[in-house]
């Protein structure tokens, strides 16, 4: 009876270890809402951070459903609570974290140069470049004594010298983002050392939560994906990540590798 009650305990506790883990910022809605429902219905266990948890209905009702789900308050701009929370997770390793909080500053896209507003295009940077880089900091021993070893930081296109089209006046959206993508770059061959594979990755055209339809929104953006699309094929192509990616830049769909 001791040596089958043994053999039940080591099950169980070789079960829990094997059970990956997944660091999701920005869970709240959009993508981040889309990948924390992707990765727990893959069995992950996922640690959904937003600013607001009590606002996150949403995400509060899935997680009540999902006991492999926890979320956790996180302000990505404020260091005190990033360092709070990487020591409360001291001794848990964190197999994929990904990097998806960030700011889409609309209003401000069609700016000229004259009104450019600097304040809000540093609370832009902020969020947009400057948190992951927090993030990635708090966190990398966390992600180096994990089985997969993976950083995502969702970018975009749009930061693409190669691949962004010459839209006039999106100014601080994207040179946040191509910010974000040369720390990427950079931080990647650090973070090789550990083991650790980091990649930029671009989530696609997503239609965002508003009044209009993804039906009629999808007539006026070329290419508009749904949220749970992009949180799919992005589960599909960071699965299949490997060390020789390490430092490289993807679209959401998988296998396809995007210039710099």
């Amino acid at each position: 009876m001791r040596k089958l009650l043994f053999v039940l305990l080591l099950f169980i506790t070789v079960c829990a270890q094997a059970e990956s883990t997944v660091f999701i910022t920005g869970s709240n809605r959009g993508i981040g809402l889309g990948l924390v429902k992707e990765y727990a219905a893959h069995g992950w266990r996922v640690i959904a951070t937003c600013r607001t948890p009590g606002s996150a209905q949403e995400l509060q009702t899935f997680a009540q459903a999902n006991n492999r789900i926890i979320i956790e308050q996180l302000d990505v701009t404020d260091s005190t609570e990033i360092a709070a929370l990487s020591d409360k997770y001291r001794d848990q390793p964190i197999d994929v974290l990904i990097n998806n909080a960030g700011l889409l500053p609309v209003d401000e896209w069609n700016k000229p140069l004259k009104e450019l507003d600097f304040d809000y295009a540093r609370k832009v940077f902020d969020v947009n470049t400057f948190a992951p880089v927090r993030i990635m900091q708090a966190f990398m021993d966390h992600v180096a004594a994990s089985g997969e070893k993976k950083i995502v930081n969702i970018s975009s296109q749009a930061g693409s010298f190669a691949n962004a089209s010459h839209e006039p006046r999106r100014y601080v959206y994207r040179g946040s983002k191509a910010a974000l993508n040369m720390f990427t770059f950079d931080i990647a061959y650090e973070l090789g050392q550990l083991g650790i594979t980091t990649i930029a990755l671009h989530p696609g055209v997503v239609h965002s939560q508003t009044d209009e339809s993804f039906e009629e929104a999808k007539q006026r953006f070329a290419g508009l994906i749904t949220v749970e699309e992009s949180a799919a094929k992005i589960y599909r192509t960071v699965a299949g990540l490997t060390p020789a990616d390490n430092g490289k830049f993807f679209s959401y769909e998988p296998g396809r590798e995007l210039s710099w």
